[in-house]
């Protein structure tokens, strides 16, 4: 596929992508929080993870097409800007979390593992 095919499709699929990544995010984490007896409702999780992974996904794309048009879709530089960005969104939406339903550090510590692992898998799949 060539950079600028790439580019028409990334831009075109942003939005509805991200949307149902950002239902799958948020399903998996009421599933975790109900599971540990600190349920919130989907809506709530769902606005959580719009500020904190959502509005970040939407801002990373303008990076993502520098990053392409500099050094070409290679995995190094892509992977470690995906990487940090998907770690600290990740954490933010465990503190907003954290702050709503109040949990530890371990439980934070593996609803941050839950929502990264989750994008990976989907992120991985759509996109290989």
């Amino acid at each position: 596929m060539s950079l600028v095919t790439y580019a028409r499709l990334q831009r075109a699929l942003s939005l509805p992508f991200g949307l149902a990544l950002m239902a799958a995010l948020a399903l998996a984490l009421v599933a975790y929080l109900h599971q540990i007896d600190r349920p919130l409702p989907f809506g709530a999780v769902f606005n959580i993870l719009g500020v904190s992974f959502f509005l970040p996904f939407v801002l990373v794309q303008p990076v993502d097409q520098l990053v392409i048009a500099l050094v070409g879709w290679k995995l190094v530089p892509v992977s470690v800007i995906h990487t940090a960005v998907l770690t600290w969104e990740s954490w933010a939406a465990m503190m907003i979390v954290s702050g709503t339903v109040g949990l530890g550090r371990a439980r934070q510590l593996a609803g941050i593992v839950l929502l990264s692992a989750v994008w990976i898998v989907i992120t991985g799949l759509v996109w290989r």
